[in-house]
C-alpha cells in the first residue's frame, strides 16, 4: 500500500510499505517515506528513506529513486538495513542536470554508497 498527499502545489509527502512471504512462509518487509520539494520552477529536491526487514534467504528488490536513464534503478537488499537517498534536479528549457546519492546502511556499518550524475539536453 502507498499514499501521497501534495501540500501548495511543491510539496509531496509520501509512504509506502511492501511485505513477500517465501515458500517457507517466512516474511520479509519494507517501509518507506519520502518528501519531494519543488521551487524556483527549476529545482526539485527529492529525500527518501527506506527501512527493510529481511528475514533468512527472502530476499526484496526496491527501486530507490528511479529514474528512467538512471544507471541504477534498483538494488536487491539481501539483509536488514536501511538505505537514505537524495537527488537534486535542476531544469532550465529542454536541458536537466541530476545528482542522486544513496547511503545504505545496517546498524552502524555501511553497506553501499552510491553516487550518480546525469545531464541531458534535448535539441528540436
Amino acid at each position: 500500500p502507498s499514499a501521497k498527499i501534495f501540500i501548495m502545489r511543491s510539496i509531496l509527502l509520501r509512504a509506502s510499505g511492501a511485505a513477500q512471504r517465501d515458500r517457507s512462509g517466512n516474511y520479509s518487509g519494507s517501509v518507506s517515506s519520502g518528501i519531494t520539494l519543488c521551487f524556483l520552477r527549476f529545482f526539485t529536491l527529492k529525500l527518501d528513506y527506506s527501512h527493510f526487514f529481511i528475514t533468512r534467504d527472502n530476499s526484496m528488490y526496491a527501486s530507490i529513486l528511479p529514474r528512467r536513464d538512471s544507471i541504477t534503478r534498483g538494488v536487491a537488499v539481501k539483509q536488514s538495513c536501511g538505505m537514505a537517498s537524495g537527488r537534486l534536479s535542476a531544469r532550465y528549457n529542454n536541458t536537466l542536470f541530476s545528482i542522486s546519492y544513496r547511503h545504505r546502511f545496517a546498524a552502524e556499518r555501511t553497506l553501499q554508497c552510491q553516487v550518480e550524475a546525469s545531464a541531458r539536453c534535448r535539441v528540436h
